[in-house]
């Protein structure tokens, strides 16, 4: 996942300026769920859809849980009080499959299907769309903690259950249902080319972080450790189902206890003013860093389990250019010249004639 994180910081910087923390007024729920909304189009706009996508989940989940918890988190050794939400997500896992000689293709943990993509054996293309297939599911827990106001900060993790570390290749269910693997967490094997997989994103337990600043940028979690545990189950959402995306999931409230500290770091653009082409790599500034911490505490949430899902079919995959022709000069080549005539065989010299 850690691959698509490619949007600049400068980008999203002035895209939450842009977004003045104005909303309608209403419930707290609902109005820092318009918040996250607005938020959310600004990003989508620059064509970060991935984080977007996430952030219209979180607005979802507090509009399913209605009221957020308040917690306290250190940013740096300066506490401050924020909103909070947690969930328990069932993700579906899908293997997606192609006509024969269709070629290889790992579609995203938290895309959709049209942001797959692919290297087809032999440069041939698919002889029609794919079909994809349920294959399991697997559970995650996130944690969307928000400065109220404003939401001038968000902080966002995404664990698997239980403890963990932060992992660089944690999925991110937030921005999507995941494809590939297994509930068991292997990859499915691949008959030929007709079945194509996305593997699972961690090989073990783990988590991602985030932290979005209005004027500031974003920053990605490299290093920490986190505890989660359920502590209630059986409540009434707002809400008895949700959707997102193409999966339909039954909505029950719950209690959930977070604790982390982790270490982020901003995302910096690499100069290039000054940069000798003859170096090896352009000069990377020294990252900045900060570290939050947030005490065990429980947090309001939902547990959302899947029902169903539609999920379209794969479009088919394109065929490979053709080759270009060898160029050829513009000049016309001159004629040949005429080839010489071959030697014939060798004659042999007269015989002398014998002596009388």
């Amino acid at each position: 996942m850690r691959a698509r994180m490619t949007m600049t910081a400068a980008g999203l910087l002035g895209l939450l300026a842009c977004s003045d923390g104005s909303a309608p007024s209403g419930s707290g729920g609902n109005r820092e769920a318009a918040l996250f909304d607005g938020i959310a189009d600004s990003i989508a706009a620059s064509g970060d859809g991935w984080r977007a996508e996430a952030l219209r989940h979180a607005a979802e989940l507090v509009r399913l849980i209605g009221d957020p918890t308040t917690i306290t988190l250190s940013v740096d050794g300066q506490s401050r009080q924020f909103h909070a939400v947690a969930e328990e997500l069932d993700v579906p896992m899908m293997v997606c499959h192609w006509p024969g000689d269709s070629g290889v293709v790992h579609p995203d943990s938290g895309g959709t299907a049209g942001d797959s993509t692919s290297v087809p054996p032999g440069g041939g293309g698919s002889s029609g769309p794919g079909t994809c297939e349920p294959e399991g599911s697997y559970r995650m827990r996130t944690l969307i903690a928000w400065e109220p106001e404003h939401l001038s900060e968000v902080v966002r993790l995404v664990a698997d259950l239980g403890s963990g570390a932060v992992q660089p290749m944690v999925p991110d269910p937030m921005a999507g249902p995941a494809f590939g693997g297994t509930s068991t967490g292997e990859t499915p094997g691949s008959p030929g080319d007709s079945t194509v997989t996305s593997p699972p994103g961690s090989a073990g337990p783990g988590f991602m972080g985030e932290y979005l600043v209005r004027d500031d940028g974003i920053w990605w979690s490299v290093d920490g450790t986190q505890e989660n545990s359920l502590e209630q189950e059986g409540g009434e959402c707002t809400q008895p189902r949700a959707t997102f995306d193409w999966a339909e999931f039954s909505c029950e409230a719950i209690r959930v206890q977070f604790g982390f500290t982790m270490t982020v770091q901003r995302f910096n653009m690499v100069p290039m003013e000054g940069w000798n082409p003859l170096d090896s790599v352009p000069p990377a500034p020294v990252p900045e860093s900060k570290v939050i911490t947030m005490e065990p505490a429980s947090v309001a949430g939902a547990r959302l389990t899947i029902l169903r899902w539609t999920m379209p079919p794969m479009p088919p995959m394109p065929p490979m250019p053709p080759m270009p022709p060898m160029p050829v000069d513009s000049a016309p080549m001159p004629p040949m010249p005429p080839m010489p005539p071959m030697p014939g065989p060798p004659v042999p010299a007269p015989s002398a004639p014998p002596n009388g």
